[in-house]
């Protein structure tokens, strides 16, 4: 088995350390087998891991035919063009919204590489991704991939105006990209958290969670990391953890704090997974709390809470 490559039988699903190279653990692609040795997988993660994800599917013995993209953010879909470019037959599902970013990606690099700095170059520059192959998906549709095996569509936006969750009915794994937030293992244990950069709806984002807890899945999968059971569990914990720090926030600001860091260090006095988050430091800390933060602020600010 590759380095930083998991396999879960009972789905019969790969899960992908598509940055294994740079920091492990934190972003993961799913990798799902089909018929005639094709292969779906579930945001492919930033274009940097495409030379990574290509030495996997050749040691498995697959090539892409379908890519679904939860969202264009890079660390999640940065990599879809160079795919779609490497798998002539290959074909990408993305939410209406997001097709045209993927199309002609610069504006989106360009407002990446002003907000994320080094992190955006890390990620890599995405490659364009031909117009006639990216799939304009609808709210509800089914997607019935060779072999039999059908992931259906719900627009799950809050995160983004654009993000999309897949929902594999068969395996009953929900597939949610940054819709539910992360559960990531690090150094000083599990840590949970919503993931809301600007221009975050905190309102769209509690009703995404809601939608997500109607399908009764087994499982979730969110990019940040891995695959989890008890789904339910996790989906209403997540609503409950996006809501105390909303709140927390809230009165935060008030207090008149605007920097995020600093409004960070007091929410993680007062909830045990920003606290969590905290120590466990470096890119964690920066992007899986600092950066919710700012857009837990931001939204704040533009009166979006309560």
């Amino acid at each position: 088995m590759v380095e930083g490559l998991a396999y879960d039988r009972d789905s019969g699903v790969y899960i992908v350390d598509a940055w294994a190279e740079v920091v492990p653990g934190i972003i993961a692609s799913y990798l799902i087998p089909l018929a005639g040795g094709r292969a779906a997988i579930v945001d492919p993660g930033p274009a940097s891991s495409v030379g990574r994800l290509r030495r996997v599917l050749d040691s498995l013995g697959l090539r892409v035919s379908h890519v679904l993209v939860t969202h264009v953010h890079l660390d999640h879909a940065g990599a879809t063009g160079s795919l779609l470019k490497a798998y002539p037959d290959a074909v990408a599902y993305v939410h209406p919204r997001g097709a045209p970013h993927l199309a002609e990606p610069s504006r989106l690099w360009e407002s990446s590489k002003q907000v994320m700095g080094d992190v955006a170059e890390a990620y890599g520059r995405p490659e364009p991704a031909p117009r006639e192959r990216l799939l304009e998906t609808r709210d509800g549709e089914r997607i019935e991939l060779p072999g039999g095996r059908v992931l259906r569509v719900i627009h799950t936006p809050g995160h983004a105006s654009h993000h999309q969750s897949f929902y594999d009915e068969e395996a009953g794994i929900l597939y949610s990209g940054d819709s539910a937030g992360i559960i990531l293992e690090t150094s000083v244990g599990v840590v949970r958290a919503p993931t809301t950069p600007p221009r975050l709806k905190p309102k769209l984002y509690i009703e995404s969670i809601e939608r997500m807890m109607k399908l009764n899945a087994a499982s979730i999968a969110p990019t940040h990391f891995g695959l989890w059971g008890n789904a339910m569990e996790e989906l209403a914990l997540q609503k409950e953890i996006f809501i105390s720090w909303m709140n927390i926030l809230l009165e935060i600001y008030r207090e008149g704090v605007r920097s995020p860091p600093d409004a960070a260090k007091r929410l993680a006095l007062r909830d045990p997974n920003a606290s969590l988050i905290m120590r466990s430091g470096g890119v964690v800390r920066d992007f899986f709390l600092y950066e919710t933060v700012w857009g837990m602020l931001d939204a704040i600010e533009r009166g979006e809470w309560p």
